[in-house]
């Protein structure tokens, strides 16, 4: 439940967040303030929510799908502060903020010990650590033209766990930009998009802490509506050929083409 105050200027949201598991209950407030310093074009806001985040193993092999059949469940809560700015120029819409992120039971992957002294290189075990992360994070919308679509958003996480050396195949930055172009009526669109993502830290067969390579993704793309239930598609995927690995030892596709026909009913 949640209460919001309007007025002219400034906006107050006050509720939280009551949640159970296992006859254990933790309550997370759901606050937040904002207001216009400049209109539209310019509002300020700060506030604290948290909430439960349940894990089981569908969600942890949806974000990774290599890790061991046997794993230990925790679920992850947090509490995130954060403060920032957001608003509208022009032809642009913006947001900017930061924070502070506190979080018990964040998961982390890392390859899974298989005997004593060898490690599976293949399979990730999960760990939890209690985590404090630090980000900024960004978005800019813009629309230069009639058809014309240019999104940015940008973020950077700063980790400082507990117990653990690193956050364990959890990237720290993520800078996306994509562009679609819209003509003929909708008939006609066009993408390209762009995605960099920093190496991810990972620990050796040895013992030693390493960083696979950074992601630089570069497609390009086109959608072409023949009538009201047939399409064609036409997408060159990874145009710099970027070999990054996500997970340690599983390579990605370099160049790809796909191409292709749509059909509704």
């Amino acid at each position: 439940p949640s209460f919001t105050y309007h007025g002219d200027q400034f906006k107050i949201k006050v509720g939280g967040n009551l949640t159970s598991h296992k006859d254990n209950f933790q309550f997370f407030p759901d606050i937040e303030g904002a207001v216009k310093i400049l209109g539209n074009r310019l509002t300020a806001y700060a506030g604290w929510n948290g909430n439960l985040h349940k894990n089981n193993f569908q969600n942890l092999t949806d974000f990774n799908p290599f890790i061991i059949s046997r794993i230990q469940l925790n679920n992850a809560s947090f509490n995130d502060f954060f403060g920032g700015v957001r608003g509208s120029v022009k032809v642009f819409d913006y947001q900017a903020q930061i924070g502070l992120k506190k979080v018990n039971n964040l998961a982390l992957f890392l390859n899974a010990p298989l005997v004593v002294n060898r490690i599976d290189t293949l399979r990730f075990n999960v760990l939890y650590d209690t985590a404090d992360i630090f980000y900024l994070k960004g978005t800019i919308t813009a629309r230069p033209y009639p058809g014309l679509e240019v999104l940015l958003t940008v973020s950077q996480n700063a980790y400082s766990l507990d117990n653990e050396d690193k956050a364990w195949h959890l990237p720290s930055l993520d800078f996306n930009v994509g562009a679609t172009y819209r003509t003929m009526e909708d008939r006609l669109k066009l993408m390209a998009e762009l995605f960099i993502q920093d190496g991810v830290p990972f620990r050796t067969t040895e013992g030693e802490i390493e960083e696979l390579n950074a992601l630089v993704d570069l497609n390009i793309g086109a959608e072409f509506q023949i009538g009201k239930n047939f399409g064609l598609f036409f997408q060159i995927n990874n145009l710099l050929s970027n070999k990054r690995q996500r997970w340690n030892n599983y390579p990605t596709y370099g160049l790809n083409i796909l191409g292709g026909i749509t059909a509704r009913f």
